[in-house]
């Protein structure tokens, strides 16, 4: 039984209404079976999701007024998404998306037009590209960053506020009290002998001058962190570490380290653009 691949966006096909349905079906079927091809689906009218990005295909010219319609309420929930526009070498579909382009962003907003070139594998690389950059940006929208302890005092010019970071790149900064991570390197969840052992079993050249106690002391951190991020429900973080040099005596390295190995950002300083 063959099961189902997951809608990776919706896509409405605009078209004036001097053109019909099945005349529109023809001239979009090429455009369509791309679409589909990277995981779209034709969008319902009556049940859009709002999980997923939305790619609007200007079918024919004399739509500008029925596209920004479309996008209309994409705004309310997703009002920075960056706009997607397909169009194609006919009907004036091209000169109906930059009139629509030009107008969204004179309203502020951002997009881009592909214009389909009939090369099934580059419009198929350009398409996933653009949908590719909106889903990026969705993540940034839902990533909560945790920020242990501030950015360190001589990070001037990389300590923006709260508000400007959600305004401007979409994650929700989530401030945590140092000493309670501080206190988790004492007593972690964790145990640490197991992390420390992976670093220590293939760190040979160093073990004359980085003893095993140092590691633990170090993994100690990667441990707290890890109770961090699963008791804020954090996707990210970045650490004021030199404060750590003082209690509990070691720094963040590893464990920071260790973290972006696994796949879970985690910067150092306090640093919010860096994370």
């Amino acid at each position: 039984m063959s099961v189902e691949s997951p809608v990776r966006f919706e896509y409405t096909v605009v078209a004036s209404r001097l053109h019909d349905a099945d005349a529109v079906a023809l001239l979009t079927a090429p455009a369509r079976a791309v679409l589909d091809s990277i995981g779209g689906r034709e969008a319902d009218t009556g049940e859009r999701l709002a999980e997923v990005p939305l790619v609007c295909l200007v079918a024919t010219g004399g739509t500008e007024r029925m596209v920004l319609d479309a996008l209309a309420g994409r705004r309310t929930s997703h009002g920075d998404e960056p706009t997607i526009l397909v169009a194609h070498r006919a009907h004036n579909s091209l000169p109906a998306a930059l009139e629509t382009l030009a107008a969204v962003r004179q309203a502020g907003g951002r997009g881009r037009i592909i214009c389909l070139s009939g090369e099934a594998d580059r419009d198929r690389r350009d398409l996933d590209e653009a949908v590719g950059d909106v889903e990026a940006i969705r993540r940034f929208h839902s990533t909560r960053l945790g920020v242990v302890g501030g950015p360190s005092t001589w990070l001037v010019a990389s300590s923006p506020d709260d508000e400007m970071v959600r305004r401007r790149w979409g994650p929700e900064l989530v401030t945590v009290d140092p000493t309670r991570m501080i206190e988790l390197t004492r007593t972690p969840v964790i145990p640490t002998g197991a992390l420390a052992e992976r670093f220590t079993r293939v760190a040979d050249p160093i073990r004359s001058t980085v003893g095993s106690q140092d590691v633990d002391a170090a993994m100690g951190v990667r441990a707290a962190l890890g109770d961090v991020l699963e008791d804020h429900d954090l996707d990210a973080v970045t650490v004021r570490c030199f404060d750590l040099l003082g209690d509990p005596g070691t720094s963040g390295c590893l464990a920071l380290a260790d973290l972006n190995d696994e796949g879970i950002v985690a910067g150092c300083e306090g640093d919010v653009p860096s994370a």
